[in-house]
């Protein structure tokens, strides 16, 4: 008998993850961190099953944790771009402080 799945089923095996669609593949990753020197970068390499596109991931910690700088780009294998390039810092401020501007 079939059923339509209700979540996207994964499989995690230490730091690295696989997940998938049981009918219809549509994205396949893992994840894992990487130790440069003194600092640990998360790294998320997933492919995108229908847009034939390879998606990158980086997370990394800084200024002992208050800082999480990210990085994230597709990469359309057929027409050999990269594209959707997103950039992020996020800085956690001291309870009670506001920062405007």
């Amino acid at each position: 008998m079939y059923r339509e799945p209700h979540a996207c089923p994964s499989v995690e095996v230490g730091v690295n993850r696989m997940s998938f669609v049981l009918v219809q593949l549509r994205e396949v990753g893992v994840s894992s961190i990487l130790s440069l020197g003194d600092q640990k970068v998360n790294l998320k390499p997933t492919w995108l099953v229908k847009a034939k596109a390879a998606r990158v991931q980086l997370m990394s910690a800084l200024n002992e944790g208050k800082d999480q700088l990210s990085a994230q780009f597709d990469y359309d294998v057929d027409g050999r771009e990269v594209n959707g390039i997103e950039l992020g810092l996020d800085h956690k401020l001291k309870e009670g402080k506001v920062r405007i501007g």
